[in-house]
């Protein structure tokens, strides 16, 4: 079946209703209060930053319940699929250990034809920039292993996940090395402690390149 893009935000909206009437169900937080916040941000970001909402502290308890099911339910999936990447979030699940770093981390996730992690590589150290994170540096071990398809990953030290300008000209710097040497970039994921950004997600690059494939 093919949908159009009105077909798609129609189903969009039925799933984040549903979500949203199940999490009153099992906090106990009015439905009006999640609506209203879903109104202007995106509603998954709640179980993040559940401060955002006046809720009482048995309600918070069973957000903070909800929350680690879902880790303990994403740790059971990701051991079971053998890091099958399906998304930005499973790429923050296995690079956690960054959103505690001093210093920033480039790292470069080279996965094969089916979304399956071959390696996890440390480019860099230091702040991100054309000069540290070359092409020829990052596609050299990507070409090492074979790769179909890389995801790009680094860390804010200061929390702040927003990519910067200089992130952004070293991803469509990096995506243009890639496309010519048929090694897409799926994603530059930036972490910080309480999160991610994901440049794909947020639109920031408009190549064509930058997109998760259905794993074949």
């Amino acid at each position: 079946m093919e949908l159009n893009e009105f077909g798609v935000t129609v189903i969009g909206n039925v799933v984040r209703e549903e979500y949203i009437r199940l999490l009153a169900k099992h906090t106990g937080i009015e439905e009006e209060k999640l609506f209203k916040y879903a109104e202007n941000n995106p509603i998954h970001h709640f179980m993040e930053y559940p401060e955002s909402i006046d809720i009482t502290s048995d309600q918070m308890e069973k957000l903070i319940d909800l929350r680690r099911w879902r880790q303990l339910f994403d740790s059971v999936n990701r051991f079971e699929n053998k890091n099958v990447i399906r998304g930005p979030q499973d790429i923050m699940h296995y690079c956690s250990d960054l959103s505690n770093e001093q210093k920033e981390h480039f790292l470069l996730i080279i996965l094969n034809t089916k979304n399956e992690i071959i390696k996890k590589i440390t480019v860099s150290i230091g702040n991100l920039n054309s000069s540290i994170v070359h092409p020829r540096e990052v596609f050299k071990e990507a070409i090492k292993y074979s790769a179909a398809s890389v995801i790009l990953v680094h860390n804010h030290p200061s929390g702040i996940t927003k990519p910067s300008n200089t992130d952004i000209q070293v991803t469509k710097r990096l995506a243009e090395g890639g496309e010519l040497l048929g090694i897409r970039v799926l994603d530059h994921i930036v972490i910080g402690k309480n999160g991610y950004t994901s440049m794909k997600e947020e639109n920031l690059i408009s190549d064509p390149g930058l997109c998760f494939e259905k794993a074949r």
